[in-house]
């Protein structure tokens, strides 16, 4: 395939000038893909071995573009030199890499699926953030090329890199004397993995699954607080950790969930007698500073359940529980 689209592109001139591979290289390493670049591009930019294919005849953009994409997929080792890029560390929402240095460099141009991220003068590049997740269980293409000034190649890589998940079992420790009457002395949730979403169950007397608490088509279904349901058992369970009042629910019904990147939320309402409220509930997947798994866990409420819900006690938690990684599923004990 190289060998015919390099045939296909020098035409009768017989070869690929200088010019020609370091405006291609340019164009499509440095500039981002797409009409972010065609858009501005004369034809006097082009090289005439690019404009002139086979003789006379001048290509229109679309050729052009064309051409550029082939390029871009094959014919990358044909004008730099390879350049060994390690994965550091793999974590559900970043990848760390590394290269060594290369001599003569003045910076480092890093793609992720065809699209510019970042431009670093480092040897190492972090992709992914909390604030800007990579997706967990996705594999990655990633190019980081080595340049001088004026975006001249000198070095270039191009290789997939997966992700991890969040999967596995979590807990949060009371940390002080607050433990609503002894009912919230820690939190232990249990994070399992089927595509397209992860499930979240509680580890009470036994496992009850806490979100999804119930299929998409059972919104606003109203559902009785006693019963003998695996969504009833759930939702009692969960209640009678976190509510501090002496009411009793007698209906409630989830009325939207949203499953985010790292973020899942899950909104109900209650009815307490006359009275109704709606609680908020948020999981959020989290990275921390050294590189641990942490799942944060908060809920707020409106009306009565905006005094009525207990809230994190520990210093610096800001009312979220911060529940840490302790092990992988397949070491999971009761």
């Amino acid at each position: 395939m190289v060998e015919a689209v390099l045939a296909f592109v020098m035409g009768k001139n017989g070869a690929l000038d200088a010019e020609c591979s370091k405006r291609v290289t340019e164009i499509a390493l440095f500039e981002a893909a797409g009409d972010q670049v065609y858009g501005h591009m004369t034809d006097s930019s082009w090289p005439a071995n690019l404009l002139q294919l086979g003789g006379s005849c001048v290509y229109s953009n679309g050729m052009k573009r064309w051409i550029l994409c082939l390029l871009l997929c094959f014919g990358l080792p044909l004008f730099a030199a390879p350049l060994a890029v390690d994965l550091v560390g793999a974590y559900p929402n970043q990848l760390h890499l590394n290269w060594e240095a290369v001599p003569g460099c003045d910076y480092y141009d890093i793609y992720v699926d065809g699209k510019p991220v970042q431009r670093v003068r480092q040897t190492s590049v972090v992709l992914g953030s909390n604030e800007k997740p990579l997706e967990s269980h996705r594999q990655y293409e990633v190019i980081v090329a080595a340049r001088k000034t004026g975006n001249i190649d000198i070095a270039a890589a191009k290789q997939s890199y997966s992700t991890t998940g969040w999967e596995g079992r979590y807990r949060w420790l009371n940390l002080t004397d607050k433990d609503n009457k002894g009912k919230c002395k820690e939190l232990d949730l249990l994070v399992t993995y089927t595509e397209p979403y992860y499930t979240i169950q509680g580890m009470f007397d036994r496992p009850y699954t806490l979100f999804p608490l119930l299929s998409d088509d059972r919104l606003n279904e109203p559902i009785p607080f006693e019963g003998e349901s695996e969504q009833q058992k759930a939702y009692r369970a969960n209640a009678e950790v976190f509510n501090t009042t002496n009411f009793t629910p007698s209906v409630w019904s989830v009325t939207s969930m949203e499953i985010g990147m790292d973020r899942y939320t899950v909104e109900v309402k209650t009815k307490v007698g006359a009275l109704s409220f709606k609680t908020r509930s948020v999981y959020t997947f989290v990275l921390s500073p050294k590189g641990e798994k942490e799942l944060h866990f908060e809920t707020k409420g409106d009306g009565m359940a905006s005094w009525g819900l207990f809230t994190s006690p520990n210093p610096g938690e800001n009312g979220v529980f911060v529940c840490k990684f302790i092990h992988e599923p397949r070491q999971l004990t009761q």
